[in-house]
């Protein structure tokens, strides 16, 4: 008897024990400043950027976290490093620190910096390139070939388009270097193929799948990068993965929504990734506290349980297995287990929901509407101006599944970009049309 108590003891703890150290597990951050970066040197040694001046290190994989001294109170947003001794620290108000010593020590090259980069990003230890990107003027380039001790006007973006916001750049090789942004709800993204001295138009979120608002986009090779797209108007409620497999030539859409609003992008290869919650919660199904985790591409995404009611801001993995999650107030979470608890919430797949282009488009004055249901539920198409406001319904029924037709009469509207937008139970669909008359 005591025998088979003894053994079930010893089971019942060690599968508690073992429960307790899967998902996410919170670690000590010593800081309630919000967290707004990671970036893992190696498999032990990472540090995290935060508001006001927080700096973060760990060398044992996110374990324990030691807080490192900056002589700045800017809300730090980047760090990177080239290998394992050489990286930089970015911030706005001109903030820019590097590490020549795996980073128990950093410089500080802020007075290098005349301008106000946006984004910054090295290609090896001589040569960077930075964006400045006023709301009040057209996003310009520079150049370093002195490791960031001096910055050179290189070119302008694109001319003449102050409503252009360009947030990220990635220095891919000696000629390749993409920008990205958002220019009102879309994202865009420019290329260069010789070095940043001219720029061509690769991406525009709105061109085929309506006004689609930009969060993030991450390089994992030279060739191959993945941009994280949210819905821009209020009544988008779903976030889109993109791909490109040719250094940001060309682009192709992975998922057909289902995924929530999302805040960041790790992909840790072309198949494992993980997006991380979204601070506008008032939009739909967006979750500020939310893990997504995929293991197909980015097609269907699992939700984890993060174990935190804060806002998360990133996410970080070394491996399949070890992975970092951060966010406001401080808060760390670390996982040796990808994420897994076996409470995960069931994948999220794509629905063969279909909203097509209207056509003709542009139109004057009919167009005509179609779309596809895989089962029977309430249905509603409603239109909307460029400011978000509703103009009229179209359909508001309980339609059986199948493929419909819907027309719409616009005479009696000013020429412009309207939208039209499918709900159909948990899922919205909008698309953008123009009328010219």
């Amino acid at each position: 008897m005591k025998r088979a108590f003894l053994i079930f003891y010893i089971f019942f703890f060690s599968s508690s024990l073992l429960f307790s150290q899967s998902g996410w597990i919170e670690q000590v951050s010593g800081t309630t400043e919000n967290l707004n970066l990671i970036f893992f040197k190696d498999v032990n040694s990472g540090f995290v950027v935060g508001n006001n001046g927080t700096l973060l290190k760990t060398t044992d994989g996110g374990t324990t976290w030691r807080l490192q001294s900056l002589e700045t109170t800017a809300n730090l947003k980047s760090i990177s490093f080239l290998d394992s001794q050489n990286g930089y620290i970015f911030g706005p108000e001109q903030t820019f620190y590097k590490t020549a010593d795996g980073g128990n020590s950093w410089e500080n090259l802020s007075d290098s910096i005349k301008y106000s980069f946006i984004a910054i990003s090295f290609l090896d230890l001589q040569n960077g390139i930075a964006i400045e990107s006023p709301r009040d003027d057209t996003a310009k380039v520079y150049r370093t070939t002195d490791g960031g001790l001096s910055w050179n006007y290189l070119s302008k973006v694109i001319s003449n388009n102050y409503y252009i916001r360009l947030l990220d750049i990635y220095y891919l090789d000696e000629n390749i270097i993409v920008t990205s942004g958002y220019v009102a709800f879309s994202s865009v993204l420019y290329q260069s193929t010789d070095g940043g001295v001219t720029w061509s138009f690769k991406f525009y979120g709105g061109s085929s799948d309506s006004y689609i608002g930009y969060n993030k986009t991450q390089f994992i090779n030279s060739t191959t990068g993945f941009l994280l797209a949210n819905g821009g108007m209020s009544s988008m409620y779903y976030a889109y993965i993109y791909k490109t497999s040719n250094s940001g030539t060309s682009w192709a859409k992975i998922n057909n929504s289902g995924l929530p609003l999302c805040r960041s992008i790790f992909m840790l290869d072309e198949i494992n990734g993980y997006t991380v919650g979204n601070d506008q919660a008032y939009l739909g199904t967006a979750k500020p506290n939310a893990v997504y985790k995929t293991n197909d591409g980015g097609i269907n995404w699992t939700q984890q349980v993060s174990s935190t009611t804060e806002k998360l801001n990133d996410v970080y993995f070394t491996d399949i297995n070890n992975g970092v999650i951060v966010g406001d107030n401080g808060i760390v979470r670390r996982t040796s287990t990808g994420g897994v608890t076996g409470m995960d919430k069931e994948i999220i797949t794509n629905v063969n929901f279909a909203l097509h282009q209207n056509y003709p488009n542009p139109f004057n004055p009919i167009t005509t509407i179609s779309y596809e249901l895989p089962k029977a539920g309430k249905v509603s198409i409603k239109i909307f101006d460029l400011l978000g406001r509703e103009i009229t319904t179209l359909v508001d029924e309980y339609k059986n599944a199948g493929s419909y037709e819907v027309e719409f009469k616009a005479n009696y509207l000013p020429s412009g970009v309207y939208f039209y937008q499918l709900k159909a139970g948990d899922y919205i669909f909008t698309k953008k049309m123009v009328l010219l008359k």
